[in-house]
């Protein structure tokens, strides 16, 4: 069972959060009205994740992820957020926010991101990798239309990343640079963020322009497609390749792809979009996100932090 820590000073909207979060099952959820009544909490120990809100006093949720990182820095936080700036969002990443939703979007984003980052969490604690030896390494996927796959990709590429233990890491950080447990993580997310748009915005056909889709037909016609030989039967290609200086991510769907000329390259230009939340990620957490012409493909970059910065 995951033990989640909810922190809000409003006690609307840390009721809203709990309540969504305890509706389900395997998660057991404490709240807390502040971030010094949250800490005293986590030094008690048992806490798998937590979700804070931003603007809060005198401990907001920037300080929030301080405090937990210096605590244990293996327990990730989740962000809520009343603020639309790209900037935020991208200081809220750069500071080690696991994530973050929109407080507009609670109900529809808190549980799932909660879910993939504890499933990511998960993936890091159970793995024991040598990737700070590692020269270059290649990987290409072949996934079904299947969220099932996805997962199971999406929990493996934390172990691709993750720093090495056990060995003389004093040797091996001085042959290569490094992701951190953190950062390893946020790059998972955004990834996964890349592979459901294939599946549900490429492959599925749904929501490719602009509000095609009302919610309640989107959610009607997805578990249709996914059943429909039409859709069901394209692939999503993955190709990963991992070296000293980057980690590198291609994603390809055999979807008809978007018009590629609605994206700016400003992300928040791209939040109105079915997909703009994941493409927002993308870009808060890679250095890089390049579409072909088509749509269709999307490249992720990281790079990797020298051991010695």
């Amino acid at each position: 069972m995951a033990t989640i820590l909810v922190i809000d000073d409003s006690a609307t909207q840390r009721a809203l959060a709990a309540g969504l979060l305890k509706e389900h099952a395997g998660w057991q959820v404490l709240t807390a009205e502040s971030g010094e009544e949250a800490m005293e909490i986590i030094d008690r120990g048992g806490i798998d994740l937590v979700v804070t809100d931003l603007l809060m006093s005198p401990m907001n949720g920037l300080a929030v992820i301080d405090e937990v990182s210096q605590r244990d820095e293996s327990i990730p936080v989740i962000v809520t957020t009343s603020m639309g700036d790209d900037t935020m969002a991208v200081q809220l990443i750069e500071r080690g926010a696991a994530s973050y939703v929109a407080k507009k979007r609670l109900q529809e984003d808190l549980a799932p991101t909660v879910g993939k980052v504890l499933q990511l969490a998960k993936a890091h604690q159970a793995s024991i990798d040598s990737s700070n030896l590692l020269t270059k390494a290649e990987y290409y996927y072949e996934l079904d239309t299947d969220l099932e796959q996805i997962e199971a990709l999406v929990s493996h590429l934390p172990k691709l990343m993750k720093p090495a233990g056990g060995i003389d890491q004093r040797f091996s950080q001085r042959r290569s640079a490094s992701f951190g447990e953190m950062e390893a993580m946020q790059v998972s997310m955004a990834v996964s963020e890349a592979l459901h748009n294939a599946y549900y915005h490429g492959n599925l056909e749904l929501n490719s322009h602009p509000f095609e889709h009302a919610r309640d037909e989107y959610q009607r016609l997805a578990p249709l497609r996914a059943n429909d030989r039409q859709y069901a039967e394209r692939k999503i290609l993955v190709r990963v390749m991992i070296s000293g200086k980057e980690a590198r991510f291609m994603v390809s769907d055999e979807g008809p792809g978007f018009d590629t000329s609605c994206l700016s390259g400003d992300p928040n230009d791209s939040v109105d979009l079915p997909s703009g939340r994941g493409i927002q990620m993308m870009h808060n957490v890679m250095d890089l996100v390049q579409f072909n012409d088509v749509g269709n493909r999307v490249v992720l970059s990281k790079l990797r932090k020298s051991a010695d910065a």
